[in-house]
């Protein structure tokens, strides 16, 4: 009896060892999902990139969600820091806005008189005088731009369209604004016809319309969500301004 114990024991030590070694050999493709913890609305990304021979000015950074569709607001920052060919740091540190800054006066040197008036205009129509290609210059070559994202066929955009006009002519170059360092700015309004230009408008997201953002120089913005009077324009601009530092950069 116990000498068939002891086979009947070797014999299940033996298929266990089987069924181990083939497992082992074996995969099999398993899914879990986990629910993230995490409760905290931001997140902090640490990263350091090195690129050669490619000039602080032409380089930006984003963030947008998986599909590259929509982009996700952040806090830019970060900062750009020359360097040689070797990887040593070389020259003056720079944070975004001031390259924003670097950017608008290189521009602004290389413009013909035509070219700046262009920059000055609401983009009405493509068959205009002007030639409106370049949206990102539009704003890089203002400290900040309220931007008024429209469609002709849209009711909404037709009822602002008076108060929009009447802001305009009491805000836009005439106002000064107060930003966190007590430095007075004015403002550029402009509006944008997004049936004659959609493809800049899709390229910005605009979604709905009227869209009303104000633009830093730097490309970053601020959605204006409240009702649509004057009154209510100031106070976001104001608003806005105040919350930022302008900065004086220098080659």
């Amino acid at each position: 009896v116990g000498g068939a114990c002891t086979l009947l024991a070797y014999g299940f030590m033996m298929v266990l060892a089987v069924f181990e070694v083939g497992s082992f050999f074996s995969s099999e493709l398993v899914t879990d999902m986990v629910m993230d913890g995490n409760q905290d609305r931001l997140i902090q990304i640490n990263f350091d990139i090195t690129m050669h021979d490619l000039p602080c000015n032409h380089m930006k950074i984003s963030v947008t969600d998986a599909f590259g569709e929509e982009k996700i607001d952040g806090v830019n920052k970060f900062h750009y820091i020359p360097i040689d060919h070797e990887g040593n740091y070389k020259g003056e540190v720079y944070q975004a806005d001031e390259v924003a800054e670097l950017e608008a006066q290189e521009l602004l040197a290389e413009m013909t008189e035509d070219e700046k008036k262009a920059l000055e205009t609401d983009w009405l129509s493509s068959s205009d005088t002007f030639k409106h290609t370049d949206f990102d210059s539009v704003i890089a070559v203002h400290d900040f731009t309220l931007m008024n994202f429209y469609a002709d066929w849209c009711s909404h955009c037709r009822e602002f369209h008076p108060t929009w006009q009447k802001s305009a002519e009491k805000i836009s170059s005439k106002m000064k604004f107060k930003d966190a360092d007590g430095q007075e700015f004015e403002v550029k309004m402009l509006k944008i016809n997004c049936v004659d230009f959609q493809d800049t408008c899709t390229s910005a997201q605009v979604q709905a319309f009227p869209t009303v953002r104000l633009y830093k120089r730097d490309g970053s913005f601020a959605p204006f969500t409240a009702k649509r009077t004057t009154e209510d324009l100031v106070a976001f601009i104001t608003d806005q301004v105040a919350k930022s530092h302008h900065v004086k950069a220098k080659h």
